[in-house]
Protein backbone atom coordinates (compact mmCIF):
# COMPACT_ATOMS: atom_id res chain seq x y z
CA UNK A 1 0.00 0.00 0.00
CA UNK A 2 1.44 2.83 -0.90
CA UNK A 3 1.98 6.01 1.25
CA UNK A 4 -0.36 8.22 -0.76
CA UNK A 5 -2.99 5.70 -0.23
CA UNK A 6 -2.99 5.31 3.19
CA UNK A 7 -2.95 8.98 3.59
CA UNK A 8 -6.03 9.41 1.45
CA UNK A 9 -7.45 6.18 3.90
CA UNK A 10 -6.59 7.48 6.69
CA UNK A 11 -8.27 10.93 5.98
CA UNK A 12 -11.49 8.90 5.00
CA UNK A 13 -11.72 7.12 8.34
CA UNK A 14 -11.04 10.51 10.19
CA UNK A 15 -13.92 11.83 8.24
CA UNK A 16 -16.15 8.74 9.45
CA UNK A 17 -15.07 9.15 12.94
CA UNK A 18 -15.96 13.01 13.13
CA UNK A 19 -19.43 11.91 11.24
CA UNK A 20 -20.62 9.36 13.57
CA UNK A 21 -19.89 12.27 16.47
CA UNK A 22 -21.64 14.61 14.78
CA UNK A 23 -24.85 12.10 14.10
CA UNK A 24 -25.29 11.08 17.73
CA UNK A 25 -25.95 14.05 18.42
CA UNK A 26 -27.90 15.36 15.94
CA UNK A 27 -30.29 12.06 16.28
CA UNK A 28 -30.97 12.38 20.17
CA UNK A 29 -31.31 16.66 19.76
CA UNK A 30 -34.09 15.82 16.89
CA UNK A 31 -35.84 13.33 18.94
CA UNK A 32 -35.89 14.19 22.45
CA UNK A 33 -37.46 17.34 24.61
CA UNK A 34 -34.50 19.59 25.53
CA UNK A 35 -33.95 18.82 28.74
CA UNK A 36 -32.97 15.36 28.43
CA UNK A 37 -30.73 16.92 25.49
CA UNK A 38 -29.50 18.61 27.98
CA UNK A 39 -28.29 15.55 30.32
CA UNK A 40 -26.61 14.08 27.18
CA UNK A 41 -25.02 17.33 25.94
CA UNK A 42 -23.40 16.94 29.80
CA UNK A 43 -23.01 13.37 29.82
CA UNK A 44 -20.84 13.90 26.12
CA UNK A 45 -18.97 16.63 27.78
CA UNK A 46 -17.55 14.10 30.12
CA UNK A 47 -16.87 11.79 27.59
CA UNK A 48 -15.00 13.61 24.84
CA UNK A 49 -12.76 14.93 27.87
CA UNK A 50 -12.16 11.49 28.78
CA UNK A 51 -11.17 10.51 25.10
CA UNK A 52 -8.97 13.37 25.11
CA UNK A 53 -7.28 12.29 28.20
CA UNK A 54 -7.19 9.10 26.50
CA UNK A 55 -5.62 9.86 23.52
CA UNK A 56 -2.50 11.60 25.31
CA UNK A 57 -2.38 8.29 27.75
CA UNK A 58 -2.71 5.36 25.11
CA UNK A 59 -3.85 6.12 21.55
CA UNK A 60 -1.08 8.95 20.78
CA UNK A 61 1.70 6.39 22.87
CA UNK A 62 0.87 3.42 20.15
CA UNK A 63 1.71 5.96 17.80
CA UNK A 64 4.76 7.03 19.01
CA UNK A 65 5.97 3.74 21.06
CA UNK A 66 4.70 1.01 18.64
CA UNK A 67 6.94 1.04 15.81
CA UNK A 68 7.23 -2.76 14.88
CA UNK A 69 3.45 -3.45 16.20
CA UNK A 70 4.84 -3.74 19.64
CA UNK A 71 2.26 -6.44 21.52
CA UNK A 72 3.04 -4.97 25.06
CA UNK A 73 2.82 -1.25 24.07
CA UNK A 74 -0.94 -1.85 22.14
CA UNK A 75 -2.24 -4.56 25.21
CA UNK A 76 -0.94 -1.72 27.76
CA UNK A 77 -2.45 1.18 25.49
CA UNK A 78 -5.99 -0.78 25.38
CA UNK A 79 -5.67 -1.64 28.81
CA UNK A 80 -5.43 1.89 29.77
CA UNK A 81 -8.20 3.06 27.80
CA UNK A 82 -10.46 0.52 29.55
CA UNK A 83 -9.42 1.36 32.97
CA UNK A 84 -9.72 4.68 32.47
CA UNK A 85 -13.05 5.14 31.21
CA UNK A 86 -14.38 2.81 33.20
CA UNK A 87 -13.40 3.94 36.23
CA UNK A 88 -14.81 8.44 34.62
CA UNK A 89 -17.92 6.24 33.55
CA UNK A 90 -18.37 4.56 36.79
CA UNK A 91 -17.88 7.85 38.92
CA UNK A 92 -20.38 9.66 36.32
CA UNK A 93 -23.27 6.86 37.37
CA UNK A 94 -22.69 7.33 40.96
CA UNK A 95 -22.73 11.44 40.65
CA UNK A 96 -26.43 10.77 38.73
CA UNK A 97 -27.37 8.15 40.84
CA UNK A 98 -26.79 10.88 44.03
CA UNK A 99 -27.72 13.98 42.45
CA UNK A 100 -31.08 12.44 41.08
CA UNK A 101 -32.54 14.15 38.27
CA UNK A 102 -34.19 14.06 34.93
CA UNK A 103 -30.49 14.57 33.65
CA UNK A 104 -29.78 11.35 35.55
CA UNK A 105 -30.91 8.53 32.89
CA UNK A 106 -28.88 10.63 29.89
CA UNK A 107 -25.98 11.16 32.15
CA UNK A 108 -25.43 7.67 33.10
CA UNK A 109 -26.52 6.47 29.25
CA UNK A 110 -23.57 8.11 28.25
CA UNK A 111 -21.35 6.36 30.97
CA UNK A 112 -22.22 3.13 30.73
CA UNK A 113 -21.45 3.77 26.37
CA UNK A 114 -17.88 5.18 27.42
CA UNK A 115 -15.50 2.24 27.90
CA UNK A 116 -16.98 0.78 24.26
CA UNK A 117 -16.78 3.86 23.12
CA UNK A 118 -12.99 4.74 24.31
CA UNK A 119 -11.53 1.70 23.04
CA UNK A 120 -12.46 1.34 20.23
CA UNK A 121 -10.72 5.16 19.43
CA UNK A 122 -7.81 3.37 20.96
CA UNK A 123 -8.24 0.22 18.51
CA UNK A 124 -7.92 2.60 15.71
CA UNK A 125 -4.62 4.26 17.43
CA UNK A 126 -3.15 0.58 16.83
CA UNK A 127 -4.33 0.22 13.02
CA UNK A 128 -2.67 3.23 12.30
CA UNK A 129 0.24 2.53 14.13
CA UNK A 130 0.68 -0.70 12.23
CA UNK A 131 0.48 1.10 8.58
CA UNK A 132 -2.82 -0.43 8.23
CA UNK A 133 -5.62 2.79 7.79
CA UNK A 134 -7.59 0.19 6.12
CA UNK A 135 -8.33 -1.52 9.07
CA UNK A 136 -9.42 1.81 11.06
CA UNK A 137 -11.48 2.13 8.34
CA UNK A 138 -13.18 -0.80 8.35
CA UNK A 139 -13.88 -0.92 12.08
CA UNK A 140 -15.65 2.85 11.82
CA UNK A 141 -17.27 1.96 8.86
CA UNK A 142 -18.84 -0.90 11.20
CA UNK A 143 -19.46 1.35 13.91
CA UNK A 144 -21.45 3.86 11.54
CA UNK A 145 -23.27 1.12 9.68
CA UNK A 146 -24.54 -0.10 12.78
CA UNK A 147 -24.90 2.89 14.50
CA UNK A 148 -27.14 4.05 11.86
CA UNK A 149 -29.80 1.12 11.44
CA UNK A 150 -29.91 1.30 15.03
CA UNK A 151 -31.22 5.33 15.05
CA UNK A 152 -33.13 4.50 12.33
CA UNK A 153 -34.91 1.33 13.99
CA UNK A 154 -35.31 3.93 16.94
CA UNK A 155 -36.96 6.83 14.90
CA UNK A 156 -39.31 4.39 12.87
CA UNK A 157 -40.54 2.95 16.27
CA UNK A 158 -41.26 6.84 17.49
CA UNK A 159 -38.97 6.41 20.12
CA UNK A 160 -38.02 9.79 21.91
CA UNK A 161 -35.73 7.75 24.77
CA UNK A 162 -32.14 9.05 25.09
CA UNK A 163 -31.11 6.18 26.73
CA UNK A 164 -31.96 3.74 24.19
CA UNK A 165 -30.30 6.44 21.83
CA UNK A 166 -27.03 6.51 23.47
CA UNK A 167 -27.17 2.95 24.24
CA UNK A 168 -27.17 2.06 20.65
CA UNK A 169 -24.35 4.25 20.32
CA UNK A 170 -22.36 2.38 22.86
CA UNK A 171 -23.99 -0.78 21.35
CA UNK A 172 -22.67 -0.02 18.20
CA UNK A 173 -18.87 0.96 19.60
CA UNK A 174 -18.95 -2.24 21.28
CA UNK A 175 -19.53 -4.31 17.27
CA UNK A 176 -16.87 -2.66 16.18
CA UNK A 177 -14.37 -3.12 19.01
CA UNK A 178 -14.80 -6.62 18.97
CA UNK A 179 -14.65 -6.65 15.26
CA UNK A 180 -11.05 -4.61 16.13
CA UNK A 181 -9.93 -6.82 18.10
CA UNK A 182 -10.50 -9.44 15.83
CA UNK A 183 -9.00 -8.16 12.59
CA UNK A 184 -6.02 -7.18 14.59
CA UNK A 185 -5.68 -10.19 16.61
CA UNK A 186 -5.76 -9.18 20.09
CA UNK A 187 -7.57 -11.54 21.68
CA UNK A 188 -4.99 -13.17 23.54
CA UNK A 189 -3.61 -12.26 25.75
CA UNK A 190 -5.75 -10.10 27.74
CA UNK A 191 -5.22 -6.43 28.85
CA UNK A 192 -3.84 -6.66 32.90
CA UNK A 193 -4.44 -3.99 35.70
CA UNK A 194 -0.38 -4.72 36.54
CA UNK A 195 0.19 -4.23 32.56
CA UNK A 196 -1.59 -1.36 32.39
CA UNK A 197 0.03 0.46 35.79
CA UNK A 198 3.25 -0.29 34.06
CA UNK A 199 2.22 0.70 30.96
CA UNK A 200 0.96 4.38 32.51
CA UNK A 201 4.41 4.29 34.08
CA UNK A 202 7.12 3.72 31.93
CA UNK A 203 4.85 6.21 29.42
CA UNK A 204 4.53 8.99 31.87
CA UNK A 205 7.25 11.45 30.56
CA UNK A 206 5.54 11.63 27.04
CA UNK A 207 1.71 11.05 28.18
CA UNK A 208 1.60 13.31 30.98
CA UNK A 209 2.99 16.68 29.28
CA UNK A 210 0.48 15.81 26.40
CA UNK A 211 -2.40 15.68 28.89
CA UNK A 212 -0.93 18.80 30.54
CA UNK A 213 -0.91 20.93 26.68
CA UNK A 214 -4.19 19.46 26.29
CA UNK A 215 -5.78 20.25 29.58
CA UNK A 216 -4.29 23.80 28.71
CA UNK A 217 -5.05 24.52 25.50
CA UNK A 218 -8.71 23.32 25.95
CA UNK A 219 -9.38 24.96 29.28
CA UNK A 220 -7.91 28.30 27.95
CA UNK A 221 -10.39 28.42 24.55
CA UNK A 222 -13.09 27.46 26.76
CA UNK A 223 -12.55 30.52 29.31
CA UNK A 224 -12.16 32.55 26.48
CA UNK A 225 -15.33 32.11 24.76
CA UNK A 226 -16.81 31.85 28.09
CA UNK A 227 -15.29 35.68 29.04
CA UNK A 228 -16.37 36.39 25.84
CA UNK A 229 -19.98 35.72 25.70
CA UNK A 230 -20.07 37.77 29.15
CA UNK A 231 -18.20 40.77 26.88
CA UNK A 232 -19.30 40.82 24.16
CA UNK A 233 -22.79 38.67 23.70
CA UNK A 234 -24.17 35.38 23.73
CA UNK A 235 -25.02 35.41 19.97
CA UNK A 236 -20.80 36.34 19.47
CA UNK A 237 -19.90 33.32 20.80
CA UNK A 238 -22.33 31.48 18.50
CA UNK A 239 -20.76 33.13 15.70
CA UNK A 240 -17.53 32.14 16.61
CA UNK A 241 -18.81 28.08 17.00
CA UNK A 242 -20.77 28.75 13.90
CA UNK A 243 -17.38 29.02 11.77
CA UNK A 244 -15.53 26.55 13.45
CA UNK A 245 -18.11 24.82 12.38
CA UNK A 246 -18.04 25.76 9.00
CA UNK A 247 -14.18 24.99 9.03
CA UNK A 248 -15.04 21.36 10.17
CA UNK A 249 -14.31 19.70 7.47
CA UNK A 250 -10.36 20.83 7.41
CA UNK A 251 -10.46 19.93 10.83
CA UNK A 252 -10.83 15.92 9.38
CA UNK A 253 -7.83 16.70 7.02
CA UNK A 254 -5.57 18.48 10.40
CA UNK A 255 -6.85 15.26 12.42
CA UNK A 256 -5.78 12.86 9.60
CA UNK A 257 -2.43 14.54 8.77
CA UNK A 258 -1.67 14.27 12.27
CA UNK A 259 -2.89 9.87 12.31
CA UNK A 260 -0.98 9.43 9.19
CA UNK A 261 2.22 11.43 9.84
CA UNK A 262 3.01 10.10 13.07
CA UNK A 263 3.68 6.66 12.73
CA UNK A 264 4.91 7.22 8.96
CA UNK A 265 7.73 9.30 9.98
CA UNK A 266 8.60 6.54 12.71
CA UNK A 267 8.55 3.79 10.15
CA UNK A 268 11.09 5.66 7.82
CA UNK A 269 13.14 6.77 10.79
CA UNK A 270 13.91 9.92 9.07
CA UNK A 271 16.49 11.94 9.20
CA UNK A 272 16.32 15.68 10.79
CA UNK A 273 16.50 17.36 7.24
CA UNK A 274 13.11 15.05 6.44
CA UNK A 275 11.71 15.71 9.31
CA UNK A 276 11.51 19.51 9.13
CA UNK A 277 10.61 19.37 5.57
CA UNK A 278 7.83 17.25 6.41
CA UNK A 279 6.68 19.80 9.17
CA UNK A 280 7.09 22.78 6.45
CA UNK A 281 4.80 20.63 4.21
CA UNK A 282 2.22 19.70 6.56
CA UNK A 283 1.86 23.06 8.11
CA UNK A 284 2.01 24.88 5.11
CA UNK A 285 -0.78 22.54 3.60
CA UNK A 286 -3.06 23.15 6.75
CA UNK A 287 -2.74 26.93 6.97
CA UNK A 288 -3.18 27.04 3.24
CA UNK A 289 -6.14 24.35 3.50
CA UNK A 290 -8.13 26.40 6.41
CA UNK A 291 -7.42 30.14 4.70
CA UNK A 292 -8.67 29.22 1.49
CA UNK A 293 -11.48 27.18 2.78
CA UNK A 294 -12.57 30.25 4.72
CA UNK A 295 -12.28 32.43 1.72
CA UNK A 296 -14.92 30.05 -0.35
CA UNK A 297 -17.26 30.16 2.05
CA UNK A 298 -17.26 33.89 1.93
CA UNK A 299 -18.26 33.61 -1.37
CA UNK A 300 -21.31 31.04 -1.27
CA UNK A 301 -24.56 32.61 -1.63
CA UNK A 302 -26.24 33.81 1.92
CA UNK A 303 -28.85 31.08 1.24
CA UNK A 304 -25.89 28.24 1.19
CA UNK A 305 -24.89 29.60 4.50
CA UNK A 306 -28.73 29.70 6.46
CA UNK A 307 -29.27 25.84 4.82
CA UNK A 308 -26.11 25.12 6.89
CA UNK A 309 -26.45 27.27 10.29
CA UNK A 310 -29.83 29.03 10.05
CA UNK A 311 -30.59 32.24 11.21
CA UNK A 312 -26.60 32.33 12.96
CA UNK A 313 -25.10 32.74 9.27
CA UNK A 314 -25.42 36.50 9.61
CA UNK A 315 -23.58 37.07 12.74
CA UNK A 316 -21.01 33.88 11.77
CA UNK A 317 -20.24 35.28 8.15
CA UNK A 318 -18.96 38.50 9.79
CA UNK A 319 -16.02 36.69 11.68
CA UNK A 320 -15.47 33.61 9.24
CA UNK A 321 -12.11 34.83 7.51
CA UNK A 322 -10.77 35.90 11.08
CA UNK A 323 -11.97 32.79 12.31
CA UNK A 324 -10.11 30.85 9.53
CA UNK A 325 -7.04 32.69 10.19
CA UNK A 326 -7.15 32.09 13.49
CA UNK A 327 -7.18 28.07 12.83
CA UNK A 328 -4.77 28.50 9.66
CA UNK A 329 -2.30 29.69 12.39
CA UNK A 330 -2.94 26.88 14.54
CA UNK A 331 -2.53 24.52 11.45
CA UNK A 332 0.88 26.13 10.70
CA UNK A 333 2.10 24.55 14.31
CA UNK A 334 0.74 21.22 13.35
CA UNK A 335 3.85 20.19 11.73
CA UNK A 336 5.79 21.03 14.32
CA UNK A 337 3.87 19.31 17.16
CA UNK A 338 3.87 15.80 14.95
CA UNK A 339 7.94 16.19 14.74
CA UNK A 340 8.17 16.78 18.36
CA UNK A 341 5.85 13.54 18.92
CA UNK A 342 7.85 11.19 16.50
CA UNK A 343 11.21 12.32 18.72
CA UNK A 344 9.41 11.61 21.67
CA UNK A 345 10.09 15.80 23.32
CA UNK A 346 6.18 15.94 24.51
CA UNK A 347 7.39 18.31 26.80
CA UNK A 348 8.32 21.40 24.51
CA UNK A 349 4.18 20.97 23.28
CA UNK A 350 3.65 21.37 26.72
CA UNK A 351 5.22 24.41 27.34
CA UNK A 352 4.31 26.56 24.48
CA UNK A 353 0.87 25.87 25.30
CA UNK A 354 1.80 27.33 29.18
CA UNK A 355 2.66 30.48 27.11
CA UNK A 356 -0.09 30.20 24.53
CA UNK A 357 -3.16 29.60 26.91
CA UNK A 358 -2.63 32.76 28.89
CA UNK A 359 -2.19 35.07 25.38
CA UNK A 360 -5.23 33.37 24.34
CA UNK A 361 -7.19 34.09 26.90
CA UNK A 362 -5.61 37.84 27.36
CA UNK A 363 -5.58 39.02 23.68
CA UNK A 364 -9.52 37.54 23.24
CA UNK A 365 -10.35 39.33 26.33
CA UNK A 366 -8.61 42.30 25.95
CA UNK A 367 -10.04 42.32 22.06
CA UNK A 368 -13.42 41.40 22.92
CA UNK A 369 -13.32 44.74 25.54
CA UNK A 370 -12.38 47.16 23.15
CA UNK A 371 -13.71 46.13 19.99
CA UNK A 372 -16.53 43.45 20.47
CA UNK A 373 -16.60 40.21 18.44
CA UNK A 374 -14.05 41.35 15.87
CA UNK A 375 -11.86 42.40 18.56
CA UNK A 376 -11.85 39.11 19.94
CA UNK A 377 -11.61 36.70 17.47
CA UNK A 378 -8.97 39.09 16.70
CA UNK A 379 -6.92 38.30 19.76
CA UNK A 380 -7.54 34.88 19.22
CA UNK A 381 -6.07 35.37 15.79
CA UNK A 382 -2.90 37.82 16.98
CA UNK A 383 -2.46 34.90 20.10
CA UNK A 384 -1.74 32.20 17.37
CA UNK A 385 0.69 34.09 14.95
CA UNK A 386 2.82 35.16 18.31
CA UNK A 387 3.11 31.36 18.87
CA UNK A 388 4.09 30.44 14.90
CA UNK A 389 7.94 31.38 15.23
CA UNK A 390 8.37 30.15 18.60
CA UNK A 391 7.45 26.51 17.84
CA UNK A 392 9.69 27.06 14.64
CA UNK A 393 12.49 28.08 17.01
CA UNK A 394 11.91 24.97 19.65
CA UNK A 395 11.99 22.44 17.10
CA UNK A 396 15.13 23.96 14.70
CA UNK A 397 16.75 24.27 18.17
CA UNK A 398 15.71 20.73 19.17
CA UNK A 399 17.48 19.24 16.27
CA UNK A 400 20.72 20.80 16.20
CA UNK A 401 21.23 19.84 19.70
CA UNK A 402 20.45 16.32 18.99
CA UNK A 403 22.55 16.40 16.10
CA UNK A 404 25.82 18.35 18.06
CA UNK A 405 25.17 15.40 20.64
CA UNK A 406 24.72 12.47 18.51
CA UNK A 407 21.21 11.77 19.89
CA UNK A 408 18.71 11.63 16.65
CA UNK A 409 17.14 8.85 17.12
CA UNK A 410 13.60 9.13 17.16
CA UNK A 411 12.39 9.32 20.55
CA UNK A 412 15.32 9.52 21.90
Amino acid sequence: MSASFRLAVTIGDQGISSLITAAVSVFVARQVGASEFGGFTVGFTVYVFTLSVVQCIAGQIVLIRATAADRGVELGAIGAALVVSALVGAATCVVAVIFSSPLSGPLMAVAVSMPFVVVQDTLRSIAFSRHKPAVALLIDGIWFTSQLLGFLFLTLAGSRSVVLYSGTWGVGALISSVAGVTVLKLWSPAPSVVGTREFLYANRAISLPLVGQMVTALGALQLSLLAVSGLAGLSAVGAIRGAQTIMGPVGVLSSGAVQFSIPELRRSRASPRRLVLWSVVVGGVLFLAFAGWGLVWTLVPASAGVMVLGASWRTTVVVLVPVALFMALQGATTGASIVFRVLGATRYIFKLNLLYGPLLFGLSVTGAASFGLLGAVGGLALASAIMVPLWWLLLLRELRVRRRFGTEDLGG
